[in-house]
């Protein structure tokens, strides 16, 4: 699905923000998904750090 330069901010190059909040939050809604989320499973070790603080931080501002 393409977007406009204008929608979202991107997290990594690939990754909007709101795409990454709106999957934690249906991850949330489904019984046979919740816990299944791990930020530890990131494969680079350093993106668990930013994902962590972009992800605090959108949640902050919600």
């Amino acid at each position: 699905m393409a977007r406009s330069a204008t929608v979202g901010i991107q997290f990594m190059s690939w990754i909007y923000i709101d795409d990454i909040v709106n999957a934690i939050l249906f991850m949330q809604t489904i019984d046979s998904l919740v816990g299944v989320f791990n930020v530890s499973a990131l494969p680079i070790r350093c993106a668990m750090s930013i994902f962590g603080n972009v992800l605090s931080g959108v949640l902050v501002l919600h």
